[in-house]
């Protein structure tokens, strides 16, 4: 009897071990993720957005720091926020933006104190903010300095479109050593509702070396811009919407686009990679009736396109040749059929290499013969042609 249940309890004793050795070994094939190297674990982590990532700081031990040293910061404002914002035109609808930005604001603030990379590669933040979050938007920015950031995005727009009253400067000094901030690594920069002067650009541009990419649009404090130096890396510039911009020269060699919307005191010295321009407002309006200025340039071009709100009553439109043009780009408001005909012919007669022609016109009084004759036009030509029409009450297609 004895031995009868000493068998028995071998016979549990060695059930229980092979349960428990199997459990193991379940869990193992199961969490085979956390055995990977640090550098995979961050890459994945770099698919998900920041709070997802933070997230995955309670799974276990292993993965309380991996988040830390993901290379992309993206600080974007939650879809709920955006709603929130929305509804600032009434008491309760500033109350909840309030709330809602000083969360954001304080959650951004604890990421970017546990972070423990040394680099990063890019940082973005898209909320609204302005002059009075100047405090931790400083913070935000000498932090990216620090890590050495390969792109920032600083778009703090209203949400709407509602302008700003207070815009947030962006600092050419660090508040706490008063220090130039170094943006020695810095490739791409967009400035989206930042206030940024001239001076503060010129600075950018000489001391990044490998600035290849600036944006700057909604900038009220720009009022002069000289891009000039035969070894700049920028290759791509946009200007948009900086109302009090009074001038623009350009003489840059490696410059690739170059996209503005403004006033037309545009002038450009050597450029001569230069293969796409876009010319929005004003000096659409204006560079359209009096190309000829650009005749220097004209030849080299690629992709162009023109933003012209009015088709002017002139029986003849002259355009140098466009040797190299390929892709143009026409948007227009007329209610002449015929004058906008003119000005589209002219164009692409004057493009021998012209593959593809885009009209987005917003429709007025007339229907659909521009778009037949525009399109036998091109069809005579050998260029394929795609024509919009956009509805003048609704805006739509």
């Amino acid at each position: 009897m004895f031995k009868l249940i000493m068998r028995r309890k071998r016979r549990c004793r060695y059930a229980h071990v092979k349960r428990h050795k199997r459990k193991k070994e379940n869990n193992v094939e199961e969490d085979k993720i956390s055995k990977l190297p640090d550098d995979v674990l961050v890459f994945i982590l770099s698919f998900m957005t920041m709070k997802e990532a933070a997230r995955t700081s309670v799974l276990s031990r292993r993965w309380r720091k991996v988040w830390a040293f993901i290379p992309s910061l993206n600080f974007d404002a939650p879809n709920k926020l955006d709603q929130e914002v929305s509804l600032y035109a009434n008491p309760r609808g500033l109350k909840l933006v309030h709330a809602a930005r000083l969360r954001h604001i304080n959650w951004i603030n604890r990421v970017l104190e546990s972070y423990q990379g040394s680099t990063i590669d890019k940082f973005r933040v898209q909320f609204d903010l302005d002059e009075n979050n100047k405090h931790d938007l400083d913070r935000w920015v000498n932090f990216a300095s620090e890590k050495k950031v390969k792109e920032l995005v600083m778009d703090l727009n209203k949400v709407g479109g509602i302008s700003q009253d207070h815009k947030y400067t962006f600092p050419l000094f660090c508040n706490s050593v008063r220090r130039l901030p170094d943006f020695s690594s810095l490739r791409t920069l967009l400035l989206k509702g930042v206030n940024v002067s001239g001076d503060g650009i010129d600075y950018l541009l000489s001391s990044c070396m490998y600035l290849g990419q600036l944006y700057v649009l909604g900038s009220m404090s720009l009022v002069d811009l000289k891009v000039d130096g035969q070894s700049l890396s920028l290759k791509h510039l946009k200007i948009k919407y900086c109302r009090n911009l009074e001038s623009i020269y350009i003489s840059a060699t490696n410059l690739l686009s170059f996209k503005y919307s403004g006033r037309p005191q545009v002038s450009f010295g050597n450029v001569p990679n230069l293969v796409e321009l876009r010319c929005g407002d004003k000096y659409g309006e204006y560079i359209t009736w009096n190309f000829l200025q650009l005749r220097n340039i004209a030849f080299q071009l690629e992709t162009l396109t023109l933003n012209v709100y009015h088709v002017q009553e002139t029986s003849v439109v002259y355009f140098p040749v466009l040797t190299h043009l390929k892709k143009l780009r026409l948007f227009v408001v007329s209610d002449d059929d015929e004058r906008l005909l003119a000005l589209a012919s002219s164009l692409i007669e004057a493009s021998p290499s012209l593959h593809k022609f885009v009209l987005v016109e917003l429709m007025l009084d007339h229907g659909w013969s521009l778009h037949q004759n525009a399109t036998r036009l091109c069809l005579m030509l050998g260029v394929q042609v795609s024509v919009v029409y956009l509805c003048k009450t609704t805006g739509t297609v």
